[in-house]
């Protein structure tokens, strides 16, 4: 039986890494409205590997929660701090998603804010009030969350990949980063049934929106998920913290997400070839704490390089032993 052929060495010019992987790249982060949110560092991550960002603010919604509404300027300042960039841009604006045709407007928005391009799109919002257990859930409420949590990423999906497909000459390679939130973990969430269930549709929608995408020229899109599980944002305490810190301290590995075939196009006129996509699961990894937003910014920024069309399993959420330093 003939040997199989070797695989060539990485030259030192492949090994060779960029200190500002994201420079000239520009990427739009939804429900950046917080400086203790997942939003902010994972904008405040970008920024500092060179991109220039628009971010999405919904004051009203936070303002509505027990740790209430930041400032956004405040916050963009803080993102700005974290440029690295020569010449890359921080600005902000607000958007209630729930409505029909917000996605779409806050994208033409963000595309004229910052040069006319768009290269990375980072859906992280979401809903977090009028949910409860499947006996007290009603239909308000799940209407309200499918707006909010999945219909308004669809159509941020679908107003991107317009974008993408206007853009005239060859472009870097797209990338759509969807969140979801450990809607599927041990027990799953059965204390937030709307928000779970909408979660879920996101995860499930990311292979047929990664195929569509994909073989589209001069698209060249990878779609992929994070699921981070349940973030510590600093506003749980006592029994709520313990909530989610107790499945977490006495969790096992388990297997991530099956490994799905995601197809990128490699340029304008070049035939799509078949790539691995892999969803990004915190539960691959044994951690004795629940994720901080600092892990989703380093998976984020992973995912967005242009050297990874691809999510790797060994990405998934860092263990308590090696955590993500906070930008």
């Amino acid at each position: 039986m003939a040997a199989m052929p070797g695989l060539p060495a990485p030259t030192p010019a492949d090994l060779a890494r960029d200190p500002l992987p994201l420079r000239g790249r520009t990427a739009l982060v939804t429900g950046a409205g917080r400086r203790s949110g997942s939003g902010h560092a994972v904008a405040r991550r970008l920024a500092a590997y060179g991109a220039s960002l628009p971010l999405h603010h919904h004051a009203p919604h936070d303002a509505a929660q027990p740790w209430g509404a930041d400032d956004p300027e405040q916050v963009a300042d803080s993102v700005r701090e974290a440029l690295a960039a020569p010449g890359a841009r921080v600005t902000h604006g607000p958007a209630d998603l729930a409505e029909p045709e917000a996605p779409a407007q806050l994208l033409a928005g963000a595309v004229e804010a910052l040069g006319g391009r768009l290269g990375i799109l980072v859906a992280n919002h979401a809903r977090s009030v009028h949910d409860g257990p499947l006996d007290a859930i009603d239909a308000r409420a799940l209407d309200a969350h499918w707006a909010v949590d999945t219909r308004s990423v669809i159509l941020l999906v679908q107003a991107y990949a317009r974008h993408r497909a206007a853009l005239g000459g060859e472009v870097p390679p797209g990338r759509v980063l969807m969140m979801t939130s450990g809607q599927d973990h041990g027990g799953g969430m059965p204390e937030e049934i709307a928000y779970s269930l909408q979660k879920g549709a996101l995860a499930s929608a990311t292979r047929s929106l990664a195929t569509t995408l994909a073989p589209l020229a001069p698209l060249a899109v990878t779609v992929n998920t994070v699921n981070p599980g349940p973030v510590d944002t600093g506003h749980l305490t006592g029994e709520a913290y313990e909530h989610i810190a107790g499945p977490a301290r006495s969790s096992t590995p388990r297997a991530a997400s099956g490994a799905d075939r995601d197809r990128r196009a490699t340029g304008p006129g070049r035939a799509a070839r078949p790539r691995t996509r892999q969803s990004f699961d915190n539960s691959s990894t044994r951690s004795s704490r629940p994720s901080e937003p600092s892990d989703s910014a380093a998976m984020c920024h992973a995912l967005a390089s242009k050297a990874s069309p691809w999510a790797a399993r060994a990405l998934a959420r860092p263990s308590s032993q090696a955590r993500s330093p906070s930008l």
